[in-house]
């Protein structure tokens, strides 16, 4: 959505990481993947997450799909042909140099500016970001724990006491 643009034309910092209402950070995770971006000097680091998934009857740990890159056109590629199973276009799972996010923001902004997306938002943020990225990095730490639906939002309590990273 359109509140999303609006918070990245106003951050202030070197790095975003986007948090939605239905995830939890774990404790140190924004701490650990800012130094882990400034000491790469990454475009983007993407870091691992655990999804709470009731509904399937497992939690699942997700590690990043993509490996570590020096430019962006194995992941442009990837993009292109929509491969979504190489490619991890979710937010979710990273921090992202502003300066990149400023660029990818300029590009898409004729596109959704007055417009309601709120479905596959990601897709189209990450796929700009993409373009600008060229230092992209996979990290092998949790940072992010995402709760697929409902139930497990209302039970963020038991699940963070649950799933304390180590």
């Amino acid at each position: 959505c359109i509140s999303r643009v609006h918070g990245i034309i106003n951050s202030v910092g070197k790095y975003i990481m986007t948090l939605d209402p239905d995830d939890l950070l774990y404790p140190n995770s924004a701490e650990l993947s800012y130094n882990s971006a400034i000491e790469l000097d990454a475009d983007v680091v993407e870091f691992k997450v655990f999804v709470i998934n009731s509904r399937f009857g497992s939690n699942v740990w997700f590690h990043c799909s993509s490996n570590s890159t020096k430019g962006n056109e194995p992941i442009l590629s990837e993009y292109q042909r929509l491969n979504i199973e190489v490619l991890n276009w979710n937010l979710w799972s990273r921090i992202i140099k502003r300066t990149v996010y400023m660029k990818a923001i300029k590009l898409m902004l004729p596109f959704i500016q007055y417009k309601n997306i709120c479905n596959s938002e990601d897709m189209t943020h990450f796929g700009a970001i993409f373009i600008f990225m060229k230092n992209f990095f996979c990290m092998d730490f949790f940072a992010y724990i995402y709760y697929y639906s409902t139930a497990e939002i209302n039970n963020k309590p038991a699940y963070m006491s649950r799933y304390q990273q180590s």
